[in-house]
């Protein structure tokens, strides 16, 4: 597995999203947000003044994926 952070403050909002060939998935959590998953994409809103959110990326070793994260 690999772990990504994110550091963000009250408002921000971040969309989170994986294009895959093969067997991969993430998921997003941490204290002081707020998460939507929608299939393959994750709306994230910070509702704490500060917020460090973590995302987890599970693939194979085979699988090929790209993790986009955006801050809109």
């Amino acid at each position: 597995m690999t772990f990504v952070k994110v550091l963000s403050f009250q408002g921000e909002r971040y969309t989170v999203a994986m294009r895959q060939d093969g067997d991969a998935d993430f998921s997003v959590y941490g204290e002081g947000v707020r998460v939507l998953r929608k299939g393959a994409t994750a709306e994230v809103e910070i509702i704490a003044i500060d917020a460090l959110f973590e995302i987890e990326i599970s693939a194979l070793s085979y699988g090929d994926y790209e993790l986009v994260v955006v801050k809109k």
